[in-house]
């Protein structure tokens, strides 16, 4: 039998490396396709539990908005004020405003700071607390007649410590809270059919922060692009500004003709916006407004967005749905 010592031919040796290119091309192939596909796999998870968590903190919010409504004065995109809300109008009126309001924040609204807005109840501070508004008052008689008024004088919400024995966690300094009514209703002058369906019914309301004693009024100081944010207006009087809690307790509308009743409880402002993230999309940030640093305590929500619209379908119902639209990376 011949043995052949001479090797491989440089035919044979181009043939081999031929195939064996081949295959290692092959395998590239495949290990990037398999990669490609492990990336594509880690962002969809990662993309979906971060609008798991922003769904959260929206929704944790959102269960907490019912001081928002008739009380937040920004604008929608149809310059219409997002929050109002008309409890007592039948469904198939004809509303002067329309019915659905919807804010959108995405690459156009970022240069002007568009922002959407919360006022909720803080459940932190505790349970909201039905105030006897006797208990900020003192009087003197004197020597006044029995059949003459005697003049009240305000102490103070927290007087003999009446709120800080119920609620420690609430009356601290800076904290903010709410005083607010059940009771919705219009100023007499828009008790027209006009009026019914252009201004809705409202609870005067007075958000205050904690100062020593005194409880002094922040919602002055809080504003969307120079306006005001939060309603002062009295319910029953739109001429009349709440600026102080005394203020509140005096003009605060009775339930029914009878009692007034009368909540306090804690409350936080939230501020939504859309910033500058990297070049994979937008990020959306949400700040709380503190006494004396203003919007702060940011924290980051969602990253990589195109856009966040926030929408009420009807403004006979308080319910705000919301739509968070993730950049698609390619």
């Amino acid at each position: 039998m011949k043995v052949n010592n001479r090797g491989f031919s440089l035919f044979e040796i181009m043939i081999a490396l031929g195939l064996s290119s081949f295959l290692m091309l092959a395998v590239a192939d495949v290990y990037r396709s398999m990669k490609k596909g492990q990336e594509s796999l880690q962002t969809y998870v990662m993309d979906q539990t971060n609008l798991s968590l922003a769904d959260r903190v929206i929704s944790a919010d959102l269960r907490n908005s019912d001081p928002s409504f008739n009380n937040l004065l920004f604008l929608d995109d149809n310059r219409k004020v997002f929050y109002q809300y008309f409890s007592d109008v039948p469904p198939k009126a004809t509303l002067t405003n329309g019915v659905s309001r919807q804010l959108t924040l995405n690459k156009d609204t970022i240069a002007n700071r568009k922002s959407f807005y919360v006022l909720l109840r803080d459940e932190d501070l505790g349970a909201t607390l039905n105030y006897d508004p006797v208990a900020a008052y003192s009087y003197t008689r004197g020597n006044l007649p029995i059949d003459q008024s005697v003049p009240l004088i305000f102490r103070g919400l927290n007087y003999n410590n009446w709120v800080s024995t119920q609620r420690p966690n609430m009356w601290a300094t800076n904290k903010i809270l709410l005083l607010d009514t059940p009771t919705a209703v219009r100023d007499p002058r828009n008790l027209t059919p006009l009026g019914m369906v252009t201004f809705p019914p409202r609870s005067t309301i007075f958000l205050g922060y904690v100062s020593g004693a005194n409880l002094l009024n922040l919602s002055s100081m809080i504003k969307d692009n120079g306006a005001n944010l939060v309603d002062q207006t009295s319910a029953l009087d739109n001429n009349v500004t709440v600026n102080s809690a005394d203020m509140f307790l005096r003009s605060a509308p009775p339930v029914g003709g009878g009692q007034i009743l009368v909540r306090l409880s804690g409350a936080k402002v939230v501020r939504y916006i859309l910033e500058q993230g990297d070049r994979y999309g937008y990020q959306l940030a949400r700040y709380e407004y503190v006494p004396g640093r203003e919007w702060a305590n940011r924290s980051l929500v969602a990253d990589r967005l195109e856009s966040v619209t926030f929408k009420r379908d009807s403004v006979l119902t308080n319910m705000v749905n919301y739509q968070i639209t993730k950049r698609e990376i390619k």
